[in-house]
């Protein structure tokens, strides 16, 4: 924490340019207001220290350190790190906002405009739950945005040569929805096939009997995309809702793991989206809990080598959670 005594929480890391760097909201004391904070490990085990990037100032990296920020999240482009979180206007309306930190020159430049508005849709609807990818020379944003009442969910581009936003979402207010009347949320997105700037995005979306369900796109960091599930959805069971859909790729091919209730209990699933041998163990006849018939919750995907791994809370008999975790084959 920047102040031991400011609640702090929603930790995120990335590494950039063979730097490790931590994102997190913090309470400042003096106002009571939630300010982003970036931090910088100084890479030793011995002797570890943290060296704050965000000002190193009771305000953190907020555009208005009198309104809350939340649920800030950091990719790499580049050998440059990328922040995105959300923050209140004055008007007590979400803005999507994107700063970028230069690494050589320890600089931060707002991507967003800068201004009382954000990357938001529309300025005047409520935009949150950013994430963020990285895709050869492109950022890629997706978020949730209100509007006529509905959740949609949005995704655009950062051009870090062209310095240009572009929507990849059809730049129409019924964004990524394959429903524009349904409420979409929860997306998530990430990066593949670099040589051929592949991206895939998923989220959540209310199908016409109500049931909760994962959907997902694909297309470029240059724009084209397309539903990977115009008909049906990714859920193992469609009358079962899904929730909590991370994304993460593994060279070529995207991981999407997801909770689906049944029975007042989440198992969790992963979809290996694409054809390989390279799977988690039975995960095509049964969900990854060590034990079905018990609550698994907060899973998320993570790659390494030729390896995915995935790690969640699932309670044991007494119900208490345990922390497990599992690898592809």
């Amino acid at each position: 924490n920047f102040d031991p005594a400011g609640s702090a929480e929603r930790p995120r890391l990335a590494v950039v340019d063979g730097g490790v760097y931590a994102t997190w909201t913090e309470r400042n004391p003096g106002t009571s207001r939630y300010q982003v904070r970036v931090a910088r490990w100084n890479g030793s085990t011995t002797s570890p220290a943290w060296t704050f990037v965000d000002g190193n100032q009771a305000n953190g990296l907020n555009r208005d350190p009198a309104q809350d920020a939340d649920a800030p999240v950091l990719a790499e482009v580049l050998d440059n790190l990328y922040l995105a979180f959300y923050e209140a206007d004055g008007f007590g309306i979400w803005q999507i906002r994107v700063r970028r930190f230069a690494v050589g020159t320890s600089t931060w430049t707002w991507l967003d405009g800068g201004g009382a508005t954000g990357r938001n849709f529309n300025p005047a609807e409520p935009a949150w739950q950013p994430e963020v990818c990285g895709q050869s020379a492109a950022l890629v944003l997706t978020w949730t945005e209100y509007s006529g009442g509905v959740q949609h969910v949005r995704l655009a581009a950062y051009d870090v040569f062209d310095s240009e936003w572009t929507w990849l979402d059809g730049g129409t207010s019924n964004g990524l929805n394959v429903d524009p009347t349904r409420d979409a949320y929860a997306s998530t997105v990430c990066g593949y096939q670099q040589s051929y700037s592949r991206v895939m995005v998923a989220w959540v979306e209310v199908n016409g009997q109500g049931v909760a369900t994962v959907r997902a796109s694909s297309g470029t960091s240059a724009g084209s995309f397309y539903s990977i599930t115009p008909t049906t959805s990714l859920n193992f069971d469609d009358t079962r809702p899904a929730s909590s859909p991370h994304l993460v790729a593994l060279g070529a091919r995207p991981y999407l793991a997801f909770g689906e209730t049944i029975a007042n209990r989440k198992q969790l699933r992963v979809a290996a989206l694409g054809s390989s041998t390279n799977e988690f163990p039975g995960n095509a006849t049964s969900p990854l809990n060590q034990d079905s018939a018990l609550d698994a919750r907060a899973g998320r995907l993570y790659s390494s080598g030729y390896q995915v791994f995935a790690v969640w809370a699932e309670e044991n008999s007494s119900g208490v959670y345990q922390i497990r975790i599992a690898k592809t084959q």
